[in-house]
């Protein structure tokens, strides 16, 4: 349970001394992680008073609080075995729509599906209880064995009373519940009639009888039948004719499951009452010398037995007082010998009865849920289990709504359902512990617009670190590529979540997110993919540019494994019609220039020159680099054979003298910024001078061109231009 109160340790003021810290100008502050739900509480100036010396905060001490205790494993084990169960129960709320469950509820199919679910979240608490026993570290658990055993007694409860299968539906109550009975509270123990079985004469024990009334009482047949048959020993021969008519009695006492019908099986059991009756009447005709043994009398003991098996409410009664039994015993005696055809709707008012005369311990709070599912209140039971487990009280409420015993309707106020409050409630335990969002969010997201609203919140914090795998040692691994790997393994798992609940905007949040720490470790390629799976167009634009300048700060060998991979996601944004075509033209550039570049590197310098000359005829280099590729293309002017046609160097030319006019224009800074940074010196001067470099490599490449009678069209138009 959630305290109230954060009781901080040391303690900040001492008792009493309230009024000296308010005086000294302090107060506390807090401040609050969406992260894991906890709070930093610490020590801050009070703007409401003007007092204070700086030395009272400064050196003051962080608290830090949460409400709930992160799960340790076992515990974090538990909820992730229960998710899928839950997945499924989620899946079929959905299907309700708001129209309800009663249309489904008597559908045997839908009952089936009902009950196994259940029986899943009951076999998933029973597993746990093993586990928890069985546990011998010195870890200190959240949860012991005996938490886990309550939420199994309960969740079995509820199992057999709201979700029984299809077949059971039909039967009385009686038999589930005393097999509830005697799976969970065990009774006679097995070491009493081991005790018992080994002894000469068992009957002289003290706890002979009772051992024998209450096996009768719980339906153990055999252990019954094998302490009749010792009684064939008995010293009174009355006792032992007695004993060995009860025998087959026993054996042959009708169950409801072995016939075709209530009404079939309510016959068997009124003849079978008959032999009862005259067993009991045959009893009377013993003298009462020889009701008595020395050590007991046994003629009142095996009276009661009979009148137990009768059906006598108030002799069952009496004697489970005496044997120390509680509620639940006389409920399931009553169930299955004073009222065998009790139907499950019925058992809410029997249950009442017996309450008003032996009534449960109100601090026991597994014992107060199993009175609220007894007797139908299904609210209570809620409430009851809140405050044992979130957990339980979560999964019993989608039950409980899907199964229509509580309504689906929302509060006009809160916009929530019963089931959504303990949902929630429960979500925002596990949000304790940020590795369990994938489950966080799978409860958020069954309760409305409320619940996938605060989802999208889980989703949008969840650490991308989490993917990062650790070494051995514990410690983060180092190599980026490894960490960028382990945060695109994250990203694809945040990320199909997102579409599993259909939570598209945080998905594009969350990409924006995973691009951004993907640039921050220079990772472009894929930092440009999250960019555009987020339609973070000037994100996009924003990485284009950091790649631009890394090649101006690194150089081309840097630049080309930069953009290595993204020829790919290029050709999948031309085909999107909504990409904006500005950060489409600076992203075809980055390509288009990496791609020279690496034939550059490669020596493949035809392909590298086809390169260059596409970029300028396509329009696809930024008039801010058109200097630089000029630059570029004077080693590629050199190389013979000649790469270039002279319409290729009508074009350069003609860039040349518009970088000329703008330049004398002013517009300096935009032709001559990048070429100024990229040139030794860093300096308009030094960048004219390269592109006279430029200029004269071009004037060479024309004439050699002039003197091999190459380049064919294009020459007279290169003869007029100004070299």
């Amino acid at each position: 349970m959630t305290s109230n109160f954060v009781h901080l340790v040391p303690p900040l003021v001492e008792s009493g001394n309230t009024k000296g810290f308010d005086e000294s100008g302090r107060t506390l502050g807090t401040a609050f992680s969406p992260r894991d739900n906890s709070l930093a509480t610490f020590v801050a100036p009070n703007p409401s008073t003007s007092g204070g010396e700086q030395k009272y905060w400064e050196d003051a001490p962080l608290y830090f609080a949460n409400p709930n205790r992160p799960p340790d494993n076992l515990r974090r084990q538990f909820i992730s075995e229960a998710g899928p169960v839950f997945d499924l129960l989620a899946a079929l709320r959905k299907g309700g729509g708001t129209e309800g469950y009663s249309d489904r509820v008597d559908t045997p199919s839908y009952q089936l599906a009902m009950h196994q679910k259940c029986r899943d979240l009951v076999n998933v608490a029973r597993s746990y209880w093993i586990r928890a026993s069985q546990q011998h570290s010195d870890e200190e658990f959240e949860f012991d064995a005996e938490h886990y055993r309550s939420l199994h007694t309960c969740l079995s409860l509820a199992n057999f009373l709201y979700a029984p299968s299809p077949e059971s539906t039909r039967l009385p109550v009686g038999d589930d519940l005393m097999e509830w009975l005697n799976m969970h509270y065990i009774a006679p123990s097995t070491e009493e009639g081991d005790h018992l079985s080994n002894q000469i004469s068992p009957w002289k024990d003290e706890t002979f009888w009772p051992y024998l009334t209450r096996a009768i009482i719980r339906g153990l047949t055999k252990a019954s039948i094998f302490f009749l048959e010792v009684l064939s020993r008995h010293p009174s021969s009355a006792l032992q004719e007695l004993s060995q008519k009860l025998v087959p009695l026993l054996q042959s006492h009708p169950q409801v499951r072995d016939h075709a019908s209530i009404a079939e099986f309510s016959r068997a059991l009124s003849k079978w009452k008959e032999n009862i009756r005259a067993l009991r009447l045959e009893m009377g005709s013993i003298p009462e010398s020889d009701r008595d043994d020395g050590f007991e009398n046994w003629w009142d003991r095996m009276s009661d037995i009979l009148s137990i098996l009768e059906g006598r409410f108030s002799v069952l009664k009496h004697v489970c007082q005496e044997l120390g039994a509680d509620w639940k015993e006389i409920c399931a005696a009553y169930a299955t010998l004073v009222h065998p055809t009790l139907s499950r709707s019925d058992l809410p008012e029997v249950a009442a009865d017996v309450l008003d005369d032996m009534p449960p311990d109100p601090t026991d709070l597994e014992d107060s849920i199993h009175v609220a599912l007894v007797r139908a209140e299904y609210r209570e039971a809620l409430a009851r289990a809140a405050c044992l487990d979130p957990w339980l009280a979560a999964h019993l409420a989608i039950v409980l709504e899907l199964l229509a015993y509580v309504t689906n309707d929302r509060n006009k106020e809160s916009e929530l359902s019963i089931a959504d409050y303990y949902l929630l409630a429960y979500a925002e335990y596990l949000g304790s512990d940020p590795g369990l969002w994938r489950w966080n969010v799978s409860y958020l997201c069954s309760c409305g617009d409320i619940g996938r609203e605060m989802a999208d919140a889980v989703l949008v914090r969840v650490p991308l670190k989490l993917g990062v795998r650790e070494e051995q040692t514990g410690t983060m691994v180092a190599d980026e590529n490894s960490r960028a790997t382990g945060i695109i393994r994250m990203l694809k798992e945040i990320t199909q979540v997102c579409r599993d609940y259909e939570r598209l905007p945080a998905m594009r949040t969350i990409y924006k997110i995973g691009a951004g720490e993907l640039m921050s470790m220079r990772e472009y390629a894929l930092a440009m993919e999250c960019y555009a799976k987020a339609a973070d167009w000037s994100g996009l634009g924003r990485c284009v540019d950091l790649i631009l300048e890394e090649f101006i700060s690194g150089g081309p060998a840097k630049f080309v494994r930069l953009v290595e991979n993204t020829a790919s996601l290029l050709q999948e944004l031309t085909s999107i019609p909504e990409t904006p075509g500005i950060f489409l033209h600076r992203l075809t550039f980055a390509v288009r220039y990496a791609e020279f570049h690496d034939n550059l590197m490669g020596e493949r310098f035809r392909d590298a020159a086809i390169n260059l000359e596409n970029m300028f005829r396509r329009d696809t280099v930024p008039k801010s680099w058109w200097a630089l590729l000029l630059c570029d293309c004077v080693e590629l002017l050199q190389h013979d054979p000649p790469l270039f046609t002279t319409e290729a160097i009508c074009l350069f030319l003609q860039k040349l003298e518009e970088i000329q006019t703008r330049v004398d224009q002013g517009w300096a800074d935009d032709y001559l910024s990048i070429v100024v940074r990229t040139t030794k010196g860093g300096g308009t001067k030094d960048a004219f001078q390269r592109l006279k470099r430029v200029r004269l490599a071009t004037a060479r490449f024309y004439a050699k061109c002039s003197i091999i009678d190459i380049g064919g069209k294009g020459i007279a138009t290169l003869r007029s231009t100004k070299l």
